[in-house]
């Protein structure tokens, strides 16, 4: 837009000196008026091509908003069940989501017949949702969370299915002997009988001005008294 705006008042002053007798009419055109006329040449066939009422047309221009090289775009993962309830089994069956987009550059997800029954939800994008390899997302219950919050508020567990090796002070949605699934951690080492499915990669809460942590997101003891 600055550089028409340019152009434009450029042609007019060459107009209104060549009125006045400043510049002799049949002066050759300098280099740079022959690039000014190519470039204001562009921009008006440009417009008329592409129709009025599109960008670029009068002097009118789309409120453009381009996604930077380093830009993480969100990923929609498909909820594998609720918890507690949700099996092993249910758990794996979920299918993953599609491949996470490029920096800077976004994806489509299209409802299918394989999704789960309890449908998808977004996620915001970052590091470690833009390199889990198999995410789904589990809706749990606080309580079963160990999470004290007003009215046992719903929380949306990330689980990455794709990191399956223990480490400690992580969490994990393991099955027990007995095959139920389970969200928690370990202090040293994965009890006998216990098989990991997926690593907790982070849980998202519900905004609630009484039970939000003065600074920070950890809800510790100490916290705001609920």
């Amino acid at each position: 837009m600055a550089m028409a705006a340019k152009t434009l008042l450029f042609f007019v002053a060459v107009i209104i000196a060549r009125a006045l007798g400043l510049v002799p009419v049949s002066s050759p055109p300098s280099p740079r008026l022959r690039q000014e006329v190519s470039l204001w040449s562009s921009y008006t066939q440009v417009a008329s091509t592409e129709g009025e009422g599109l960008h670029g047309s009068n002097f009118c221009f789309l409120p453009l908003d381009q996604l930077d090289s380093d830009s993480l775009w969100p990923r929609l993962l498909r909820v594998a069940g609720a918890y507690p309830g949700l099996t092993s089994a249910e758990l794996l069956a979920t299918p993953g989501p599609v491949e996470a987009a490029k920096n800077g550059e976004w994806t489509y997800e299209f409802p299918d017949a394989h999704g789960s029954d309890l449908g998808v939800v977004a996620v915001p994008g970052g590091d470690l949702i833009q390199y889990a390899s198999n995410p789904v997302a589990v809706v749990a219950t606080a309580e079963s969370l160990g999470l004290q919050l007003q009215n046992d508020a719903e929380a949306l567990v990330v689980v990455d299915r794709g990191q399956t090796d223990f480490s400690e002070k992580s969490f994990f949605a393991s099955a027990d002997p007995d095959g139920a699934l389970v969200i928690r951690r370990f202090d040293d080492s994965l009890p006998p009988g216990w098989t990991i499915h997926g690593k907790v990669l982070f849980v998202n809460l519900p905004f609630d001005p009484k039970t939000q942590a003065p600074s920070g997101t950890w809800l510790e003891e100490g916290d705001v008294s609920m």
